[in-house]
């Protein structure tokens, strides 16, 4: 009948039908009158009938079809963000909305194609036609026997599908609720289970660092590599030939100094800073030249490629290349010739620049420093302290100098100021949390930030002026929409924002990051802005970047941990090879950048997400020793269903959900967002300060329940409102529940 139904509507693609007419048409006995309407019914949810008025029905009129990734709410309602515009010229799109039937077999996560099938209240709506990439081929679940086989129950609460597992070991070797690494072997349509098989036994909860391993398991991350990989790797030789050390300029007797993290082990860029006769400036930016070791198209080269970036989720490293390479061959490590690409950069006393000159280079650094190093050198430490590098400090002081230089000319011309303080989790040997607090910006990572900036302006300056293709690092100015969105907050807080007139000017917004600064709650408003900006993504065209202020830029100093980075380096190598870089190579990389873009983006928000969810468990794993007791906070939050609040000291936050208000009934006023009593008058709003006892801490959805410490005074008697009724009342809040999938909100 579906399929007669179809071809009915396909003939007469603008008429509309009533039920009898249908009935009619396709010549359906009248006992089948329920079976035909469930069955219209359940193809316009499905998108593939249009449903009007007065019970009539026609073909749908799909308005296109887009591709992006599906994204899931607790409640299961998917949205598929169309992919990142790469090419300004395009337009950009709205998210699409998918009900949970309309998904097919598609998960959250999954790259899929979309037909948008109607507009509703200015949103669109469509249906899941195909899946064109897997979030990934494994899911982490928690493993529980049954009568025959097992079932896994995915750790991620975004996907409510559990997945059949028919073959199992016995329970002597696996037991329940033991976390498992499951491949799919078969997707199913929602909302039937998976099919899969076991892969990896990760452990039981609460083994040292099972909590990350779930994150990155969840995420498809594996950190070892193939064995055609590793064998590849070992095969690079370690020595230079003289052949290549003269192909390159020599600087091994000159003054360079790595500085780095204390537990870094990669170091992949060097810094050197001379004065010359006319008292400028001359920077040299000196990085690991991971493209001679890394042929394209070699089994290194395409596991980089799909790895795309190294992932640093708190107590381990998932490196974008295997250990011989990040950390000995590629590694600029003190006392050891490394073959390096240079920049070196001529500015007078303004910053400006005099000229600058690209090249490849054979470097030995004299030192290996850490940011507390410097630092410690800045704020006078004594001299013994500093001893080991005093040949560097004179030059160290200058490139202070330098950096002071760097940021007045970048502040000048609008860039912005975005760096807040991020949580940082310190752990033992043993892998546990022995502080939480927020990390500190000193002038040692603002000097090599800031000469890393100049170094990647210059190289993507100098691709452009040669017309090379390259991958530049983009950042689109924001959606003024989503800016005025952030007004409400802002209003409540005190701070003024100027009339958006189209779009959102640089100006504007440094003037509130000033003001936030003083600010006891300008750190929560300044992450808002944050997410209401655009992500920075690579592209093949440039439109600048915005929050840099910078008309072109591109990623060229991390090449041992960015792929867009080493793919840079490739095109610099293949100019100095060839001033005439042949039409053919070119036309390659045009048809393979736009590719290489839009996987690098996608993979460095997948490390965003685990790096973010990893700093996220290990600071509840902190927080759990102190449930039940009292803290200070500060509202960040407000939603109908309760209250967000940032502890003071620890840089954690947890929930307050609106039926632990016990008070008071609490109403949420969308124009102020607050949270109004209904009886007391009393308003949460954000920004405000509060105290708070911890209730609960879940490691596994990542959330921390809280409630007020203290109880307000009971609220004034007031007589029974006109038109309000008891019952009434009752309904509406029964209506309002708020434990509509909400307590398994993830941040």
């Amino acid at each position: 009948m579906k399929e007669r139904i179809l071809q009915l509507f396909q003939h007469s693609p603008t008429a509309t039908f009533s039920l009898r007419e249908i009935m009619k048409e396709l010549a359906i006995p009248a006992g089948e009158r329920a079976t035909l309407r469930r069955l219209l019914k359940s193809l316009a949810d499905e998108g593939k009938v249009q449903a009007f008025r007065n019970h009539h029905f026609g073909a749908c009129h799909t308005h296109g079809t887009t591709i992006g990734f599906l994204s899931v709410t607790l409640r299961g309602m998917g949205f598929v963000s169309p992919e990142t515009t790469l090419d300004p010229g395009e337009q950009e799109l709205a998210d699409v909305r998918v009900s949970p039937r309309n998904m097919a077999d598609a998960i959250h996560g999954d790259k899929v194609e979309v037909h948008i099938v109607r507009e509703k209240l200015g949103k669109p709506e469509g249906y899941v036609v195909r899946v064109l990439e897997r979030r990934s081929p494994t899911l982490v679940g928690r493993f529980l026997h049954q009568r025959k086989g097992g079932l896994a129950l995915p750790r991620d609460p975004r996907i409510d599908r559990n997945i059949l597992i028919p073959e199992c070991p016995p329970r002597s070797v696996l037991k329940d609720d033991q976390w498992i690494v499951v491949r799919i072997t078969q997707w199913t349509p929602w909302p039937e289970p998976l099919l899969g098989r076991i892969e990896e036994i990760l452990g039981a909860t609460g083994e040292p660092g099972l909590d990350v391993l779930l994150i990155v398991r969840d995420h498809g991350v594996v950190e070892t590599f193939p064995e055609e990989v590793e064998r590849e790797a070992e095969a690079l030789g370690a020595v230079l030939s003289p052949k290549e050390i003269a192909a390159r300029r020599d600087l091994r007797d000159r003054l360079l100094v790595t500085i780095d993290p204390e537990r870094a082990k990669d170091f992949d860029d060097a810094v050197s800073l001379e004065m010359t006769d006319q008292g400028h400036y001359l920077l040299g930016v000196h990085i690991a030249d991971v493209s001679h070791y890394v042929a394209e198209g070699s089994a290194i080269d395409r596991e980089a490629f799909d790895r795309a970036t190294s992932i640093y989720p708190v107590d381990r490293v998932v490196p974008m290349l295997p250990e011989r390479l990040s950390n000995i061959l590629c590694s600029l490590r003190p006392r050891e010739d490394r073959p390096a690409m240079s920049a070196q950069i001529e500015l007078d006393a303004e910053g400006r620049i005099v000229g600058y000159e690209l090249f490849r280079s054979i470097i030995r650094s004299r030192h290996r420093l850490t940011y507390r190093q410097v630092q410690d050198l800045f704020e006078g430490a004594p001299p013994d302290r500093v001893a080991d590098f005093a040949d560097a400090h004179e030059m160290l002081f200058a490139m202070r100098q330098l950096a002071a230089v760097l940021q007045d000319v970048r502040r000048r011309r609008g860039s912005l100021d975005l760096d807040i303080p991020e949580p940082e989790v310190l752990l033992d040997e043993q892998l546990r949390v022995t502080a939480l607090r927020r990390t500190e910006r000193w002038h040692s990572h603002r000097l090599v930030e800031d000469f890393m900036i100049l170094a990647n302006e210059v190289v993507a300056r100098h691709l452009t002026d040669q017309r090379l293709p390259t991958l530049y690092r983009i950042h689109e100015s924001p959606n003024p929409e989503k800016f005025e969105r952030l007004r409400p907050f802002f209003k409540a807080a005190g701070v003024a924002v100027p009339a958006i007139d189209g779009k959102v000017s640089l100006q504007a917004l440094q003037h509130i990051l000033d003001r936030l600064r003083e600010m006891q709650a300008g750190p929560i408003l300044h992450t808002l802005i944050l997410r209401a900006m655009m992500r920075a993504v690579y592209s093949p065209f440039n439109v600048g970047h915005f929050g840099l202020a910078s008309e072109c830029y591109c990623h060229f100093t991390s090449p041992i941990r960015r792929y867009p980075d080493l793919v840079v380096h490739r095109v610099l190598a293949e100019s100095f090879r060839h001033p005439k870089v042949s039409a053919r190579k070119i036309e390659h990389w045009e048809e393979t950048f736009e590719d290489i873009a839009r996987h690098a983006s996608a993979r460095e928000q997948r490390a965003d997400e685990i790096e973010r969810d990893a700093v996220r468990v290990k600071a509840l794993e902190y927080m759990r020793q102190y449930v039940g007791e009292d803290f200070g906070g500060t509202i960040s939050g407000v939603a109908s269903f309760g209250l967000f609040v940032e502890l003071d000291p620890y840089p954690v936050e947890g929930l307050i959900h609106v039926r632990d208000l016990k008070d008071d009934y609490y109403q949420y006023d969308e124009e102020s967002l607050t949270l109004v009593g209904e009886s007391s008058g009393r308003r949460f709003r954000f920004g405000d300060t509060v105290a708070v006892v911890i209730t609960r801490v879940d490691l596994i959805n990542l959330q921390m329940d809280l409630e007020l410490a203290e109880a307000p005074p009971p609220p004034p008697k007031r007589g029974r409102q006109p038109g309000k009724h008891r019952h009434a009342v009752k309904g509406a809040r029964a209506a309002a529940s708020p434990q509509r999938g909400i307590r398994r909100r993830r941040r």
